[in-house]
């Protein structure tokens, strides 16, 4: 019997009856929202590095849930995702899907969705809101949750970037490297440097995921050491952040003011508006800003990369705000006029087959979808976040009636 609960349930196939990719889930007493967390840990992690900080959310009231592991998931598993996806999104070209994406990461793209349906099959009658999921993910993390949310909009609410990896474009491998050997010996001073209890905590947290990476890339070295960071080095995700809000997912995204691998002033050059016609506005504190093109809400918070992912300190509490700031954010119409437009297009090029009989209702038509991607007096035309193929067909539509009034 199908959930009701969740609209995304797909028939269980026997490949399927054990998931490829378990999840961990963490639920607390009273959930302080019905969407529920999917934490994406980042490079060479695994659920146990991040265990304390999903008990942290959990103590807040967060039903957060993380994949156990999602390394050695063997590949077939991106042929039964591509087959779901294909019938989601019947347009969907999926021969570009596959050439546009690196396999290790799209691999793991399928592992997570695979793991949700499984645990959304096991969880019957759950009461999360419509199947989808806030995806919160760090470093390599937050990269594997655009895509996700690239790849299946619908699924993905929300999303918070942590330090995540692609924000400051394509770069050499060797550059990457570079920067990670920069970022692993700022932390090594900052561990002997500080006594504080806060910073044992730090280290002890640290070194957690530091045998959890040993571990996992032990046992994955050409998949972590070889195609992940292949494909780290030549993410470039600030177009997809941009398109993902046509979609109406809030992002936020949240970096580390130490982050060598990502450093602050590149992320800044990145993601700020070329044209210089929006402004970034401050929304808390002095280090917090709103982008209006890549993101609704930034926030930098004090850390390296690794002490941002595996560390309990003030990230947690930064993203805890976001999640809250985002669930009550107006909701964009502009994917839902779109959509509108597009059946009305449709429609006035039925009518059309027939101009003689149907060019005055054609006609009225093509004006409802130039009023709901344009606005009433044409204010958004040549907007450049306007679906150029949905431009290309209103310009069509009003050439064939330009044609036939000729």
């Amino acid at each position: 019997m199908e959930n009701p609960n969740n609209k995304f349930e797909t028939p269980q196939t026997q490949e399927e009856q054990e998931s490829p990719a378990p999840m961990r889930e963490y639920k607390p007493e009273k959930p302080r929202s019905r969407t529920p967390v999917l934490y994406v840990p980042g490079w060479g992690s695994d659920a146990d590095a991040c265990d304390g900080v999903l008990k942290h959310f959990q103590a807040d009231g967060r039903a957060i849930k993380t994949p156990e592991n999602l390394y050695g998931v063997d590949e077939k598993i991106i042929d039964n995702f591509l087959v779901k996806l294909k019938a989601a999104h019947p347009g969907m070209d999926i021969d570009k899907v596959k050439n546009d994406y690196p396999k290790t990461e799209l691999r793991k793209v399928a592992a997570l969705f695979a793991g949700l349906d499984h645990q959304n099959k096991e969880n019957k009658n759950n009461g999360e809101a419509d199947g989808k999921v806030d995806c919160v993910g760090v470093s390599q993390g937050g990269y594997i949750s655009v895509l996700a949310a690239t790849l299946w909009p619908e699924r993905i609410r929300n999303l918070v970037l942590v330090d995540t990896v692609g924000i400051v474009g394509k770069h050499s491998r060797a550059e990457l490297m570079t920067r990670t050997v920069h970022n692993l010996v700022t932390e090594e001073i900052d561990a002997n440097l500080k006594k504080s209890a806060g910073a044992e905590l730090a280290r002890q947290n640290l070194r957690i995921g530091g045998d959890s990476m040993k571990k996992v890339v032990g046992a994955n070295v050409k998949e972590a050491m070889i195609d992940d960071t292949g494909a780290i080095s030549q993410a470039d995700i600030t177009n997809m952040l941009i398109n993902l809000r046509q979609h109406d997912i809030k992002i936020t995204i949240i970096h580390g003011d130490r982050d060598k691998i990502s450093p602050m002033e590149m992320v800044f050059d990145q993601i700020q508006t070329k044209d210089g016609n929006e402004k970034t506005k401050i929304v808390s504190g002095p280090n917090s800003h709103l982008n209006a093109k890549t993101a609704d809400i930034f926030l930098s918070v004090k850390g390296t990369h690794n002490q941002m992912g595996l560390y309990m300190g003030p990230w947690i509490e930064m993203a805890e705000f976001a999640l809250d700031k985002m669930e009550t954010m107006p909701k964009d119409k502009t994917a839902e006029h779109h959509e509108k437009a597009r059946e009305l297009i449709g429609r006035a090029l039925n009518l059309l087959e027939d101009p003689l009989k149907n060019y005055d209702r054609a006609v009225i038509l093509a004006k409802g979808a130039k009023m709901l991607v344009y606005g009433a007096d044409n204010e958004r035309k040549g907007n450049k976040n306007i679906d150029p193929e949905l431009v290309a067909a209103l310009n069509d539509l009003d050439a064939k009636i330009f044609a036939v009034k000729s």
